[in-house]
């Protein structure tokens, strides 16, 4: 039988000054990228369109390299994770340890010194021509494979908020952001990246301040325990078993070992640091 002393619930959609916002977001990233295309052409070339003449500051790329590892699927679905399996994934953090350290010792300085484009050349100069081209095509097929994904998981967020608005917005940032970033260059990619990063590290501390205020963090830790969410070690091998520690260590390791150390995104800006 239904509760019909349950309180209604009403939706809650974006008034006019939270438009507002989100277009004032939307048009600094437009507004950087059509500076380093129209007004600063300082950096046309092609050595400065891939990596912004190799003068950047390690500050700058290192938010940059921060802002294209948050997706909009780490965002949303890590607390979701959390939430749901408990706090084994702070795990998480140890494999970016590891992967920080063999990408310094191991992998950058091979690049650097042979200051490639991207890695596929590597490839190609390892072994031959054709693995360089089945891994380029193998790399294609995984970014088709996951780019329908990133959008999708913004875009259920926005139907929550924006009604029937949610697929036009959605099919409006993906375009514009995709075509003016294609041909802004490295510097107005690192200058979008800093600018991500920061409104990234708003929203999600933004509303967990706001959560926390009215029962404080001891309470919240209490509340945590209770649900069985405070998992500090999980020592189950299964690998079907995706929180526990020996999943989250070595699955996280490999998939960020190829993200950090041998991705296009990470190569250009690394190459794109003066000094080793």
């Amino acid at each position: 039988m239904r509760n019909s002393s349950a309180p209604p619930t009403f939706p809650i959609y974006f008034n006019i000054a939270e438009y507002c916002l989100f277009g004032i977001n939307l048009g600094v990233i437009i507004g950087i990228i059509l500076y380093f295309n129209i007004v600063n052409r300082k950096y046309n070339s092609v050595n400065g369109f891939l990596f912004g003449g190799k003068n950047m500051s390690v500050i700058s790329i290192s938010l940059a390299l921060i802002a294209s590892h948050l997706t909009s699927i780490t965002l949303l679905g890590v607390p979701v994770e959390i939430y749901l399996r408990g706090t084994q994934y702070w795990a998480s953090a140890l494999s970016l340890i590891i992967v920080t350290f063999l990408t310094a010792v191991i992998y950058l300085p091979v690049f650097y010194r042979l200051q490639l484009t991207s890695s596929f050349e590597y490839l190609e100069i390892r072994f031959s021509t054709h693995t360089r081209t089945i891994a380029a095509v193998l790399f294609v097929i995984s970014k088709l494979m996951l780019f329908p994904i990133i959008p999708y998981v913004p875009l259920m967020a926005f139907r929550l908020v924006t009604n029937q608005l949610a697929a036009r917005v959605t099919a409006v940032v993906c375009v514009t952001c995709a075509t003016l970033v294609a041909i802004g260059g490295l510097r107005a990619i690192v200058s979008v990246g800093i600018v991500t990063t920061f409104l990234a590290m708003a929203g999600t501390a933004l509303p967990s301040g706001l959560a926390l205020l009215p029962m404080g963090l001891k309470k919240m830790w209490e509340i945590a325990d209770l649900g069985g969410r405070l998992v500090l070690y999980d020592p189950d091998p299964e690998l079907a078993h995706h929180t526990s520690f020996f999943a989250v260590t070595l699955a996280l390791s490999t998939n960020w070992l190829w993200k950090i150390a041998l991705s296009q995104s990470s190569l250009q800006k690394l190459l794109a640091i003066p000094t080793m």
